[in-house]
């Protein structure tokens, strides 16, 4: 990684998570790299980058969570299809997955929300300058 990305924050490796996340920032930008557990991981962020993505000025939250339908249900589709793939024992050898733990699971749903809650923060901060 280029050395002008300055680690402000970093969950280590762990051998039974098979997974690790740093947060860097870059002018004044945060981003957060994930390596490891991608078949967890790399979906759910996906469905919320797409909420959030929907209009590049308003907050996900004036827009309105629940007002497309169509989204909400094929993120709620692809989550169950996650969630199937990770916790049927099939599924597991077929695409020899590992099971997740509780712990696994808390960071498989609360990392994809940093990049939701920095685009949020950068959209707020666009908004207040541009005001002025």
């Amino acid at each position: 990684m280029d050395t002008s990305y300055q680690r402000v924050f970093e969950i280590p490796f762990d051998s039974e998570r098979k997974m690790m996340a740093t947060v860097h920032q870059n002018e004044g930008r945060l981003f957060v790299m994930v390596k490891g557990a991608f078949e967890s991981i790399l979906p759910l962020t996906s469905f919320l980058v797409c909420l959030n993505l929907r209009n590049n000025h308003k907050s996900l939250f004036s827009i309105g969570l629940l007002t497309n339908k169509y989204l909400l249900g094929s993120i709620s589709g692809g989550i169950c299809i996650q969630v199937a793939l990770v916790n049927i024992p099939l599924f597991n050898q077929i695409f020899e997955i590992n099971n997740l733990t509780l712990r696994d699971w808390l960071l498989v749903l609360t990392l994809p929300l940093l990049p939701v809650i920095f685009n949020e923060l950068w959209k707020a901060g666009k908004r207040i300058f541009e005001a002025t």
